[in-house]
């Protein structure tokens, strides 16, 4: 953490302050955004939707140690327990209830999706939207925003969104999420039917991904554009992905380069972020590299990319970046390899062509900015 202020400083510092007191603001967002990573399941009564019988954030801390979580990118489980359990302990989370929790991966749809609300003790909801874990599913699913028109856990947040809205008719609404989770957030309200949209009250993209242009054009998301809230770290990668229409706020983080992408070290002052005025010049430098990168490439290329990348990786029977790199990683990496030199010439020639095209685009990025890096030249 770098000892910069956090959401843990937050939660010292503000955790007093009920929501009575003081309203839902960006950082108590983040907070939710980050306990919707963690596996709820063993929380008692955690898949109701019914608020009466919903367990409050202080039971749910009782029952989740992080043992059970998934392995996440990035994220530190550990710190993210760490995170709910100081939240349980202060009086403006506490007696918060959590509902509806849901986890549901499919391969067959390619879809890694979990969702959960919180209800407010003045009567507001958020629905948080989980971003994307470890596994190789997730991450997947995320490469194939770049082509598709939508993508499963799209699909799958909007439905969410409309069943908790009919369940707990009334309330306002705020949703959310960080990195994917974001971007789930944002579709999900736009494509919402308009009796949800008038109870929106705001829509949080934690560093989450944009999206295609076409969709930045519909007059549905025009509409829901003035409620979108986006943070971008200075440094990020994951948050610039695609295409943002609505203006957003650079913020601080006390990490370096694309870790910045972790939400607990995301500065904090008061109850908002750290803002800054700018991208850092790496951030630039690797929005402009990924985005010449994608305009070469057509929404073909990327599909047949994305499909024989990871059937490459799976072919190992990982099913989980750490499993690629901190388990059999000999038997692993035996099969993928023995996969890739048995792809026929054309899947070959096309991996190798859409590789060759990054290299150019890194190589040209570092031109343009005077930064003609000796080891560039060296690499590639």
């Amino acid at each position: 953490m770098g000892g910069k202020n956090n959401i843990f400083s937050y939660l010292k510092w503000r955790g007093d302050l009920s929501f009575e007191a003081d309203g839902f603001n960006e950082v108590d967002s983040l907070i939710f955004s980050v306990i919707a990573y963690l596996d709820l399941a063993k929380a008692e009564k955690i898949h109701t939707i019914t608020p009466g019988l919903a367990p409050s954030l202080r039971d749910v801390s009782l029952a989740v140690d992080g043992k059970e979580n998934n392995r996440l990118a990035l994220i530190k489980v550990e710190e993210i327990v760490g995170a709910l359990h100081l939240a349980a302990q202060t009086k403006r989370f506490s007696e918060v209830k959590i509902l509806g929790y849901i986890c549901h991966n499919d391969e067959e749809t390619t879809m890694q999706f979990a969702a959960v609300t919180f209800l407010l003790p003045n009567g507001e909801i958020y629905v948080a939207y989980r971003g994307t874990d470890d596994t190789l599913l997730g991450w997947k699913e995320d490469l194939i925003m770049s082509y598709a028109p939508y993508v499963a856990s799209q699909q799958e947040a909007l439905e969410y969104l409309k069943y908790i809205s009919e369940q707990i008719p009334n309330k306002a609404i705020y949703t959310g999420g960080h990195s994917k989770g974001g971007n789930l957030a944002v579709y999900a309200a736009v494509k919402a039917p308009e009796e949800i949209k008038k109870r929106l009250k705001g829509v949080y993209n934690n560093d989450g991904p944009g999206f295609q242009e076409e969709f930045l054009q519909t007059e549905e998301y025009k509409l829901v554009s003035p409620l979108i809230h986006t943070f971008i770290p200075e440094s990020s990668i994951v948050g610039m992905l695609l295409e943002h229409e609505e203006s957003y706020q650079v913020i601080s983080s006390s990490a370096k380069a694309f870790l910045q992408h972790a939400p607990l070290s995301w500065e904090v002052m008061g109850k908002s972020f750290v803002y800054l005025e700018s991208r850092s010049q790496f951030g630039r430098y690797t929005d402009n590299v990924l985005r010449n990168w994608l305009k070469t490439c057509t929404n073909e290329e990327k599909e047949e990319f994305v499909e024989a990348l990871f059937n490459i990786l799976a072919s190992g029977r990982a099913r989980t970046l750490w499993e690629l790199t901190e388990g059999d990683f000999l038997h692993h990496w035996r099969s993928i390899l023995k996969t890739y030199s048995g792809l026929d010439k054309e899947k070959k020639d096309l991996l190798n062509d859409l590789l060759k095209r990054l290299m150019g685009e890194i190589k040209k990025e570092a031109i343009r900015d005077n930064k003609i890096l000796r080891k560039i030249d060296e690499t590639f």
